[in-house]
């Protein structure tokens, strides 16, 4: 799961503390016996920018809800919900052909992913396909029969097109 590490920073901060305290003794102790708190700074200052670098780099990861997902993706490449949560966040972003591809791709992990059921047919039914979106409806509610969404897309849809009793 991408964002995990979270989970780690707690537990981190106590060796993180003890490697630097230790590291700064050691380098106390060199520096010492050489002279020079240039070095102590040095050190100091290539071990910030490495850190700093290192964050930017993970912050990239980040800089998006799209690319957040393709970092699930990447890591994960047959997790469904990965897939149909990079699906999502094209929808949003106004990318309807790439949602849709990674829909298919959320439910060739998992067919009975309810979700990206449910999810792919609100694509197909915004661009008109609507009868294929009911039987992806459907094929959420045959997963899971109270999914929320795919109830409401496929009445509203049956609605739309005269197909509900009064």
């Amino acid at each position: 799961e991408v964002g995990a590490e979270r989970r780690m920073y707690l537990p981190l901060m106590a060796i993180v503390a003890l490697v630097v305290i230790g590291a700064w003794l050691l380098l106390k102790k060199w520096v010492s016996r050489r002279g020079g708190t240039w070095l102590e700074w040095g050190v100091v200052a290539f071990v910030a920018l490495a850190l700093g670098g290192t964050t930017r780099a993970r912050n990239e990861a980040f800089a998006s809800p799209i690319a957040i997902w393709q970092s699930a993706v990447a890591a994960t490449p047959n997790n469904a919900r990965a897939h149909s949560n990079l699906a999502l966040a094209y929808r949003e972003a106004g990318q309807p052909s790439r949602a849709e591809q990674y829909f298919r791709r959320a439910l060739q992990c998992d067919p009975a992913y309810a979700d990206a059921q449910a999810n792919l047919g609100i694509v197909l039914a915004e661009r008109g396909e609507v009868v294929a979106a009911e039987d992806h409806y459907r094929a959420a509610l045959r997963s899971e029969p109270d999914h929320v969404r795919a109830l409401n897309s496929l009445a509203i849809s049956l609605e739309e097109r005269g197909q509900v009793d009064s």
